[in-house]
């Protein structure tokens, strides 16, 4: 993964002689590897225990509501040693996964015991996302924090494609035994490798007291802003309308074999979209007309596939580079977003912002396929693709319409 991030970032270098992001991003796409493999395991053993969908529903509900409660707990990161945080919370979660692997192991594990250890791993994680992107800015230079939140949407989300077809090998051939078996382990060496990270990580810089309501108070007033306001409106919006197309995409597909290459489009977009957001021309363009016309672009080409029927090889070739279209503009787009809150928003408030900001943004995700699911019971796949394409091209109308978006400089010159 290193040798083609070095083959298409330019000047990549320099990032990787950064020893606490390289450690960090390392460790990104590490856990990365292990979740891809773990999402898949802990599904097919979830039905392989009950022989039922109606528990794989519960545990993604409980999961997804661990991003709420991420919320509340944002306000006491800034107090975390977060050196020893990040070491402590990756051997829990080994821990975790050695349990059950032995409860596996002598057929004792129950459906209610897997879930609980479920949602500790998922809250967890939760808690060290924001914690690593709110540390970027202060290993890197303000003017690498392009090439460095590319990066991690290359470790995030744009390995997924590659990891979830090893996830997909390795429990086909070996059992899920073994995947957790493998997490566990990305865990334990992840804790590791964060031994490594800068002791000045573990100070706390924040010098203003403030006790819990008030900092989680000012989080809220954060996003509340003239800028973050019109701009986490928009986030929460495509990614509601995402998650809603994501849900569709069985049915719309027809196929398992052309649902697993639609699937794989969104790894690939993010992390094309990732490497294409270091380009020198886009950061010379205004990130208001990037915002405006990416919107555009990704409500169209995701409209579009309400057009044509997946009945031959032609139809489904352009089905997919529609998707994948799509996908890379939001991958450009996920990167500068995280690069400019991280810019404008004070280091010392940027842990509450973020983790208000992913918790917000990861909610809304979830009741979008909640309401895709209820409405594919009355409508047509089709005419839900055109509900989701239509609130995407509202987002760029309201950001088109927004003064404060429209004010937004090129990045060359925000870094400046």
């Amino acid at each position: 993964m290193f040798f083609i991030v070095k083959i298409f970032i330019k000047d990549v270098d320099s990032m990787f002689k950064n020893k606490n992001f390289s450690i960090l991003l390392f460790g990104r796409l590490i856990t990365n590897f292990g979740d891809s493999i773990y999402s898949i395991a802990t599904l097919t053993l979830i039905y392989i225990l009950t022989k039922s969908t109606f528990y794989s529903g519960i545990t993604l509900f409980l999961i997804s509501f661990t991003t709420i409660l991420q919320i509340f707990v944002s306000p006491l990161i800034s107090k975390f040693n977060v050196k020893r945080f990040l070491i402590i919370s990756q051997l829990f979660q080994a821990i975790i996964l050695l349990v059950i692997t032995y409860l596996i192991y002598v057929n004792k594990l129950q459906i209610t015991t897997l879930i609980v250890f479920i949602v500790c791993i998922s809250f967890i994680n939760q808690i060290v996302y924001p914690i690593q992107l709110t540390l970027l800015p202060k290993i890197v230079k303000q003017e690498d924090l392009v090439k460095a939140n590319s990066l991690f949407s290359i470790a995030y989300q744009g390995s997924d494609a590659l990891f979830n077809s090893i996830g997909g090998f390795i429990i086909t051939f070996f059992g899920t035994i073994y995947a957790f078996i493998i997490n566990s382990v990305t865990f334990f060496i992840n804790s590791f490798i964060f031994i490594f990270l800068s002791d000045e990580l573990s100070k706390n810089t924040n010098t203003i007291q403030e006790n819990y309501f008030s900092k989680l108070s000012s989080g809220i007033k954060i996003c509340n802003t003239p800028l973050l306001k019109p701009l986490l409106i928009g986030i929460i919006v495509i990614n509601f309308s995402t998650s809603s197309l994501l849900t569709l995409l069985p049915e719309y597909s027809e196929t398992s074999y052309f649902y697993g290459i639609l699937l794989s489009a969104s790894g690939l977009g993010i992390l094309i979209g990732a490497f294409l957001s270091n380009s020198q021309t886009l950061k010379n363009i205004r990130l208001s007309t990037l915002y405006t016309t990416f919107t555009l672009g990704i409500a169209l080409s995701w409209g579009s596939l309400s057009i044509l029927n997946n009945n031959s090889i032609t139809n489904k070739i352009i089905n997919f580079l529609l998707f994948l279209f799509g996908w890379i503009l939001i991958g450009i787009l996920n990167t500068y977003s995280q690069t400019m809150i991280q810019c404008i928003i004070s280091k010392d408030k940027l842990d509450i912002a973020m983790s208000t900001m992913i918790g917000l943004s990861i909610a809304f995700s979830t009741l979008g396929a909640l309401l895709s699911g209820v409405l594919s019971i009355k409508y047509s796949i089709k005419t839900i693709i055109i509900i989701t394409s239509l609130l995407i091209l509202s987002i760029f109308l309201f950001w088109l319409f927004n003064k404060n978006i429209r004010s937004l400089p090129s990045f060359s010159k925000l870094l400046e």
